[in-house]
């Protein structure tokens, strides 16, 4: 994805949130926002970035693709949503399957419906994505108990540009990186097993670890 007006801006980084829950699936969701306060030189109080994306992947080594991505420019508009005051809030998420491609395909086609059909969008974005990836997660679930074919799992990884703002939140070990002027700013951390704070992270909640799996 490629964001232009961004380079000469000051980022003023809040800290990170957090939320952790017990389930069939221990998940962690990290979020990191980015908002665009300063110019240098002068103050743009109605700068908005032009935005720009694009996307590639790659199957690798397997005999078929597990992951699973999705660009929308405008969330609200192509789920039907209005706007109060028309802005437009783009979404961009990356999805590595593993196990089996349905966990993948599944996030992505329903967790940016799930996060405009909550009702903290788009006032409280970062409470309507956090309670999003909770219940896209335990949907998930809920049709893996009902399908005995269906085992597989997936990372989820999104960004969302709205105004002079952007926010991400993850979910796995997928990486969102800032360039700025050649520097790379990590956006996101990652959750993995084989980290000894992650792995007492999820003991500590009732998961467990197996072969470098979460949960086996």
């Amino acid at each position: 994805m490629c964001v232009e007006g961004f380079e000469d801006a000051q980022i003023e980084r809040p800290a990170d949130f957090v939320m952790e829950r017990v389930c069939e699936n221990t998940v962690s969701i990290d979020f990191k926002q980015t908002t665009m306060v300063t110019v240098i030189g002068e103050s743009w109080h109605n700068f908005v970035p032009t935005i720009r994306s694009g996307d590639w992947s790659d199957i690798g080594g397997r005999d078929y693709m597990e992951d699973a991505h999705v660009c929308i420019p405008n969330l609200a508009k192509n789920f039907g949503f209005n706007m109060v005051d028309d802005e437009v809030i783009s979404f961009y998420g990356v999805f590595d399957g593993h196990g089996g491609k349905d966990a993948a395909q599944y996030v992505r086609d329903n967790l940016p419906r799930v996060i405009v059909e909550d009702a903290a969008f788009p006032l409280e974005l970062e409470k309507a994505v956090r309670r999003s990836f909770v219940q896209t997660d335990s949907q998930f679930a809920e049709r893996c108990s009902l399908h005995d074919g269906l085992s597989s799992g997936t990372t989820a990884l999104t960004a969302m540009i709205f105004g002079r703002s952007l926010l991400v939140a993850n979910a796995g070990d997928c990486r969102a990186v800032l360039s700025r002027r050649g520097a790379a700013i990590e956006m996101s951390k990652d959750h993995r097993a084989c980290c000894l704070n992650e792995r007492k992270r999820v003991e500590s909640l009732g998961g467990y670890v197996d072969d470098g799996y979460l949960n086996g």
